[in-house]
């Protein structure tokens, strides 16, 4: 039941606080962001819970992202806080994009 709520921790209305924002620079110097919560990225992911509570242990609440694209990124966090796409709409680029970062961050399904 639990795992069903979590895409609500997402939502712009959510009154749960995120406490990390990872950080895409775009060529016009504009910035896009992803927030998440770094608890919630640890359960999912042992690369995410090293970063943040283990030995890494890196304490800035803003990580910039230089190999993969906001959306591609979103789509990761998005699948760790239970949303599920539609795997049909997505493009193949799009697809090995998210693998990349689900081989890099350990995520499984």
């Amino acid at each position: 039941m639990a795992a069903h709520n979590l895409p609500k921790c997402l939502e712009p209305n959510s009154i749960i606080p995120t406490d990390i924002r990872f950080l895409f620079k775009l060529g016009n110097d504009s910035v896009k962001e992803v927030k998440a919560q770094k608890v919630i990225l640890a359960i999912g992911s042992d690369v995410f819970e090293r970063e943040f509570y283990g030995s890494i242990n890196e304490k800035k609440d803003e990580v910039t992202i230089v190999d993969a694209s906001q959306e591609v990124f979103q789509a990761m966090i998005d699948f760790i806080y239970n949303k599920q796409p539609n795997w049909k709409d997505l493009s193949i680029s799009f697809l090995c994009s998210l693998y990349y970062l689900a081989d890099k961050y350990i995520i499984g399904s």
